[in-house]
């Protein structure tokens, strides 16, 4: 260790008996040793001395005065004394000052901080309070340092940051104390604040609609919005929803999520209400499809009324429905509000019928049924008949109206039409060379009829055509092989129809009954 050299020349005490007194040198490391110095370490500040000048001989007395304290601080002397052979004495002294403080700084934190991510972001900017230090001697400072050795200013990603703050006195003491910063992982979800709703939509011809656009929040920010159709109408996508849905209920599940993953969810009906109605043909008492037309009554035979019922449906149940029938057209004079009516025209007349349900909503297509009134009576209480006959060629006939349900089988009501003149073959019997035989399954059909014409004729191609109850044609199939099978009138409305097969000069006739469609 340095030594420093002082030297005291004695002034406060001095006293000569003949020449100089003697100088006293002292030689001394500091006068602060610092802080909680050793023994040895005060002793080398407090210091050493020598003697020098006078007239020789002599001694040098050292004494150390006691310590005093003020607080952390230490103060003590050592002084000395000086003889001289002459009897010439000298004093001097050196006081040092010192610190005695063994006890570490003491760090005040605040509590530890728990917080949300900052709106839109996966991290919280936080304010960071310095901690207060506390020491008995000094006064210190805390550093903090960052556990993913970031600046104490930036921000905190999710998760627990810790934070170890130190505080050093001046005399080396120290602490510290562990701080922790959590950022809690988003676990708020998305707040629908408007779900969308949507009113009953009557059905339209292209299907589609409109849905409102769902509102929501959330913390961190919306990352989808999706939604799922199932029900009546089946899809998915994402943001708008509008578009196709089928006539029904269909259920709309929103999906909303934020990019923390957190979801919420709201669901939305579209109920479209598609009504249908139709008129099913309908037959006056005392006509069958074997004798008669349906939606039509015979001046002379069967009753003179007939019903006609308006079958009306929806795609949304339950439901309820109301009619206005009309004659001659839909702004005509209202004869019903009914579902069933009963009209006795003198004349064929067309009845149309208007259908709302309970939510407004029409069928698309405007509904009405011809009712055809045909004179049959040919007097003396006697009707025209159309039957037919073995030479091919059917004949009007007048007969007793009490005698129709006697008459040959495929007679029909009212007289014969001259687009149907061909020969009867009677399918049972075994034909000349060169003849048809036409079988048709099933026979009454509420469907499509599987027609087969047979013939021994294999040159010449079949011909068929079929008419109505009324001589108008209504489908024509050509180049028919004998023996192949036709699917015919699958769409053909209930009713009576003639199919007439024709190769060469040969014709046959069958007639077909069609119950529903």
């Amino acid at each position: 260790m340095f030594a420093l050299m002082q030297t005291f020349v004695i002034i406060g005490f001095s006293q000569s008996f003949g020449g100089t007194p003697p100088i006293i040198n002292i030689s001394f490391t500091t006068s602060n040793p610092g802080c909680n110095p050793s023994a040895a370490a005060i002793d080398a500040a407090l210091g050493s001395a020598t003697v020098s000048g006078g007239c020789g001989g002599g001694s040098l007395r050292v004494s150390d005065g006691a310590i005093q304290s003020a607080g952390c601080t230490r103060t003590q002397t050592r002084s000395w004394l000086a003889f001289d052979g002459c009897g010439n004495s000298s004093s001097a002294s050196h006081t040092i000052t010192w610190t005695v403080d063994v006890i570490a700084p003491i760090i005040i934190l605040g509590a530890n901080v728990s917080v949300n991510p900052d709106p839109g972001k996966q991290a919280a900017t936080v304010n960071i309070t310095q901690p207060t230090v506390l020491d008995s001697c000094t006064s210190g400072v805390a550093s903090g340092v960052r556990s993913d050795q970031l600046a104490l200013s930036d921000p905190y990603p999710i998760g627990v940051t810790a934070i170890t703050w130190t505080a050093t006195d001046a005399c080396g003491n120290s602490s510290t104390k562990m701080q922790s910063i959590t950022v809690v992982g988003d676990t708020q979800p998305p707040v629908i604040t408007r779900c969308p709703v949507v009113g009953l939509q009557c059905f339209n011809q292209n299907s589609t609609y409109s849905v409102p656009t769902l509102i929501a929040s959330d913390n961190v920010g919306i990352q989808s919005i999706t939604f799922t159709i199932s029900g009546a109408t089946s899809r998915q996508g994402a943001g708008d929803a509008s578009g196709l849905f089928n006539p029904g209920t269909s259920n709309i599940l929103w999906t909303v999520k934020d990019f923390a993953g957190n979801a919420s969810t709201c669901s939305t009906t579209v109920m479209t209400d598609k009504a249908d109605a139709v008129i099913p043909d309908t037959f006056a008492s005392s006509i069958t499809p074997a004798i008669g037309s349906p939606n039509t009554i015979y001046l002379g035979f069967g009753g003179a009324s007939i019903t006609l019922t308006a079958n009306a449906t929806s795609s949304i149940s339950p439901n309820s429905f109301t009619y206005k029938w009309t004659v001659d057209s839909p702004g005509g004079a209202i004869i019903g509000t009914t579902q069933a009516i009963t009209v006795s025209p003198t004349v064929t007349t067309t009845f149309f019928v208007t259908i709302s349900d309970v939510n407004n909503c029409t069928p698309p297509a405007l509904l009405s049924k011809q009712v055809t009134v045909a004179d049959i009576r040919c007097g003396g209480g006697k009707i025209v008949m159309c039957e037919p006959q073995k030479t091919g060629t059917p004949k009007s006939v007048c007969i007793p109206a009490t005698k129709v349900n006697s008459a040959p089988p495929g007679s029909l009501l009212g007289p014969c039409t001259s687009l149907v003149t061909v020969r009867i073959d009677n399918v049972e019997e075994q034909m000349p060379k060169g003849a048809l035989i036409i079988k048709a399954q099933p026979n009454p059909s509420a469907g499509a009829f599987e027609i087969q014409v047979s013939s021994t004729n294999d040159a010449e191609p079949i011909l068929l055509k079929a008419f109505d109850i009324t001589g108008k044609l209504i489908e024509v199939k050509q180049n028919i092989e004998p023996g192949q099978v036709i699917r015919m009138g699958k769409d053909y409305r209930p009713g009576i129809f003639m199919i007439v097969a024709s190769q060469g000069d040969h014709v046959a006739v069958m007639k077909l009954v069609k119950t529903g469609n």
